[in-house]
């Protein structure tokens, strides 16, 4: 063998050593690299539940810490924001100063930090969030009247000019007619002075001297009745109680009048307490409900595959939907399915008391409907019996012949709307051990329609 050739052998077999030697160097980097990723973890709650500020939770992994992305596009590209946390226990912050009245991605993922090095897990799954808005919020008492009011862009406070809108009835109280009972409450049924239409008056004064205020029509047929609550706050709830079997409303999507009439309750019970507290939602109808924000929400595919059965297969939104959409647009709410009875009686009670809504399911067999319903709990009456909002013209002696959409127990029928009473019949289908299923539409009982919803 000449010199030649044994050179050109021992260097080919140096190069093969050496790229053997630099192959097994890059797979054990790699290796190296993903012993030290950290698990994916999971969004486990977001909220806004102050103007332009967004509340963001995610589960504990093993880690260094945390990196969250927030942006107003699904590509988390525009108006992106990056936050980085340091330690695995920081598991919740806040982002301030956001566009209030915009719809923000979220996503986070865990690191571990060798020396220098960052080693990233994956990304969570992302989800979104409406962020609060004050903008169009109106404070103000309504009249009679149809009035010019300034239309305020939720989005960004901006003036976009002025449009006329139908108000609902807030008249003082008539003096003359007025009885004081125990000293906290005013009860009084009289006629408007303006329209002539017979109203309902409530005000009650409570322990630390704030009032809460109800005004609802006495006894109408109308499609959609306008009761208003001013809680101690002082801010007046302005809600819209839709007939779910109506067809002579002005429907958006008018394919989904049989549905509403068969199953809206919900949907119906949902878009009142929308329109009262989302300023963006108030002139929402229950059929654009469905179309345009259960869709924004809960997915397309989602809605679809529900109401692609047939009519008497297809389901309402359960309490756990109607929660989730509640925080997607900035309301806040307190889905509540493990209690006790005494302790659900007391805390409903209370919130009443207060003037704020809650939104109940009742089962199957109840004093209420001939089956399972879902209704608004607007307030008290000076009995401290509930003052109920309903989506179906009931008249039975139950309620009182002088009820349609806003139901009084004028009839004192064995006591029927007390909040112990309702309690009561929802308590029936619940345990301390109930589950909420992971379908935001009713299922059955067990599964994220039982329980109450408090409404802030």
């Amino acid at each position: 063998m000449n010199s030649t050739l044994k050179r050109n052998i021992i260097v080919a077999l140096l190069c093969a050593g050496i790229a053997v030697t630099f192959s097994a160097a890059a797979l054990t980097s790699k290796a190296f690299a993903a012993t030290k990723k950290p698990a994916q973890t999971k969004i486990s709650y977001t909220a806004s539940k102050e103007e332009s500020r967004l509340d963001v939770n995610w589960n504990k992994v093993s880690c260094s810490g945390y990196q969250i992305k927030v942006a107003t596009n699904k590509k988390f590209t525009h108006n992106k924001r990056i936050l980085i946390l340091k330690g695995k226990s920081a598991t919740q912050t806040t982002f301030t100063d956001l566009i209030r009245g915009k719809v923000y991605y979220i996503k986070v993922r865990a690191y571990k930090q060798k020396g220098k090095s960052r080693y990233y897990g994956k990304w969570s799954s992302v989800k979104k969030c409406w962020v609060f808005s004050y903008a169009g919020r109106v404070t103000t008492k309504p009249t009679c009247e149809s009035g010019v009011k300034t239309y305020l862009d939720p989005s960004n406070g901006a003036v976009t000019g002025t449009k006329v809108i139908p108000m609902t009835h807030s008249h003082a109280i008539p003096k003359k007619t007025a009885r004081r009972l125990t000293g906290k409450t005013t009860h009084t049924t009289g006629v408007c002075a303006t329209c002539d239409q017979p109203f309902n008056y409530i005000r009650r004064t409570l322990a630390d001297k704030s009032k809460v205020t109800f005004v609802a029509p006495k006894n109408t047929d109308a499609n959609v009745t306008n009761p208003t609550v001013t809680n101690s706050d002082g801010y007046t709830y302005n809600y819209k109680l839709y007939y779910q079997n109506s067809t002579a409303l002005d429907y958006t999507y008018p394919e989904y009048q049989a549905y509403l009439k068969a199953h809206g309750c919900s949907t119906c019970s949902l878009t009142t307490v929308l329109n009262a507290t989302v300023p963006a939602l108030a002139d929402y109808t229950p059929d654009r409900v469905i179309e345009e924000v259960e869709r924004t929400v809960f997915g397309t595919d989602a809605v679809n595959a529900n109401m692609s059965k047939s009519l008497s297969k297809q389901m309402p939104v359960n309490l756990k939907g109607i929660s989730t959409i509640l925080t997607y647009y900035g309301v806040k709410n307190k889905y509540v399915y493990k209690y006790t009875a005494a302790n659900a009686e007391k805390e409903i009670t209370a919130h009443l008391k207060e003037g704020n809504p809650v939104i109940v399911t009742l089962p199957g067999k109840n004093n209420y409907a001939g089956g399972t319903h879902t209704m608004v709990m607007l307030g008290l009456d000076e009995n401290g019996d509930v003052i109920m909002g309903d989506s179906l013209k009931q008249s039975s002696g139950k309620w009182g012949k002088d009820n349609r959409l806003v139901k009084f127990d004028t009839a004192k029928n064995g006591n029927v709307n007390t909040v112990s009473s309702i309690v009561k019949s929802f308590s029936a289908y619940s345990t301390s051990k109930s589950k909420v299923t992971k379908s935001m539409y009713y299922t059955k009982a067990k599964a994220g329609n039982i329980g109450y919803i408090l409404v802030n």
